[in-house]
């Protein structure tokens, strides 16, 4: 299990998923991975919101409490909304190194990744439609700092922010680089035929992401000359609006700035786009 430094579980978590482990077993289906849902502690109200998240969506579609990596990606594709999971629940450790998967190394959001990957891998995926994981929203975390004007960067990110004189544009740089790096791991990790329609829906939605890295006036990382890389997977992938532009760009990157022309144009202008990044 995984557990953030800010987050904590309820104290029966631990039990509930080792509990939820053996009923699977019982059942004649051995769950590799036990899934839960998270509650949310604010401890700034700017950021409080309201709605369903995305597992409370996903058990409105799925009643049942034991599903196959099929029946999750289907569900997944059917609520056009790729899911995270990373701290949500408890893994079999023989089944996690089997697979040889990891997170990635200074990317954020590597939740995504990581979870798709995971979740094709296993057999069976046990549902507990309990809230045993408190996730603490907060300034200046590594993944919300849009509504407070003191942001900090990490040390990995030091760079970054040298190249741009800006803490904000910094982190921003960095999560559009970190959706190139996991297009290539869902690429690398899903090449079984089984997995080419939850590789080709995770792809798309992480690929179109990647490409807002053109509405960056500096590349420290060198990503957008890296882009045709990415041409072989996608060429088959309808990429959403501006499809035939965002395939151009992905083939030939000097022609971005057109891209990033639109994102700029459809966010007001001014520096109003890089807050919707």
């Amino acid at each position: 299990m995984f557990l953030d430094p800010d987050d904590y579980w309820r104290e029966d978590c631990v039990e509930l998923c080792l509990k939820a482990f053996a009923d699977s077993k019982a059942q004649g289906k051995q769950a590799e991975i036990v899934w839960f849902d998270n509650d949310v502690f604010y401890e700034n109200p700017a950021y409080r919101t309201t709605g369903l998240n995305a597992f409370e969506k996903f058990l409105e579609i799925t009643q049942d409490t034991i599903i196959t990596p099929k029946i999750w990606a289907e569900t997944c594709i059917k609520l056009d909304m790729p899911m995270a999971f990373a701290t949500c629940g408890m893994i079999d450790f023989s089944f996690l190194t089997s697979i040889g998967i990891y997170f990635l190394n200074g990317a954020t959001h590597e939740d995504l990744s990581f979870g798709v990957i995971l979740f094709m891998h296993a057999t069976h995926i046990a549902i507990l439609n309990k809230k045993l994981y408190v996730y603490r929203i907060r300034d200046d975390s590594t993944t919300i700092f849009r509504k407070t004007s003191n942001i900090s960067v990490p040390p990995f990110l030091q760079d970054l922010e040298e190249v741009f004189h800006s803490a904000h544009t910094a982190r921003k740089y960095n999560i559009q680089e970190s959706a190139f790096h996991m297009t290539f791991e869902i690429i690398s990790m899903l090449d079984k035929p089984q997995h080419k329609q939850a590789r080709d829906f995770f792809l798309k939605n992480i690929c179109c992401w990647s490409l807002s890295i053109f509405c960056f006036d500096k590349d420290p990382h060198n990503i957008k000359q890296k882009l045709p890389k990415l041409k072989p997977y996608v060429k088959d992938l309808h990429l959403g609006r501006l499809n035939c532009l965002k395939h151009l760009v992905i083939s030939y990157p000097k022609l971005g700035f057109v891209y990033a022309w639109t994102q700029k144009l459809k966010y007001g202008g001014g520096k109003k786009w890089l807050e919707k990044l």
